[in-house]
């Protein structure tokens, strides 16, 4: 299963048209996608990494459309995925 990486703000960059069997990391600014969980629900699975959420001053509300994960989990999903892609 392939894991997409992504870093950039959806304002910046949206993020892609979901494939199958695709899941997603948001990290630094592209974690503002989490307030924003229609844009997330074509993806098999979601993940945000929890540390750039709070560096960005964001909270949201629990969510089904997505996990926050620590980096010990996102040095795992890197490991158990290919391949992966940095968007």
């Amino acid at each position: 299963m392939m894991l997409l990486i992504a870093t950039q703000s959806p304002f910046t960059k949206a993020l892609p048209p979901s494939v199958n069997d695709v899941t997603v990391v948001l990290t630094q600014d592209s974690v503002i996608a989490a307030t924003l969980p229609d844009s997330l629900a074509q993806f098999n699975e979601v993940f945000v990494l929890e540390s750039d959420l709070h560096a960005r001053g964001l909270q949201v509300l629990n969510s089904q459309a997505f996990k926050l994960i620590d980096l010990e989990k996102f040095v795992e999903l890197t490991a158990l995925h290919h391949p992966i892609v940095n968007w």
